[in-house]
């Protein structure tokens, strides 16, 4: 049996670890999301307590990106990797571009951080309080 972990962050479904080997039986937790669909390829199950069961040998080798459909909404989920009966996470380029992303949109707000204080530290120690 093969257990993948992912954690749902904005809106896309990073994979925390991948434990087991094979892929009659998979188990697929996903931090973040009860109810839905999860779908690979031509394989969907549902989800339940944030846990989907399902098999993907009938899947041909190859990439695939499994989906999660919730509330109107589809996201997806980091790529994973099926070679024979071996699952593992795919090369992670898109991970690591979210990743990046991630970083600038952190160093924006920390900017904006920065120049709010040094304008509220003008307002309070350019006026007497008292």
């Amino acid at each position: 049996m093969t257990s993948i972990f992912y954690k749902m962050i904005e809106n896309f479904g990073e994979m925390r670890k991948i434990t087991g080997s094979g892929s009659e039986r998979v188990r697929i937790h996903i931090e973040g999301a009860d109810g839905g669909i999860l779908t690979i390829g031509n394989v969907s199950a549902p989800i339940k307590d944030g846990v989907a069961r399902l098999s993907l040998h009938i899947l041909a080798d190859g990439e695939y990106t499994p989906t999660l459909c919730k509330d109107g909404g589809i996201f997806a989920l980091e790529t994973i990797s099926k070679c024979g009966s071996r699952i593992s996470a795919a090369d992670g380029g898109d991970l690591i571009r979210r990743i990046a992303l991630r970083a600038e949109a952190i160093e924006d707000r920390l900017n904006d951080l920065e120049r709010r204080c040094t304008e509220y530290e003008g307002a309070i120690y350019g006026k007497p309080l008292f």
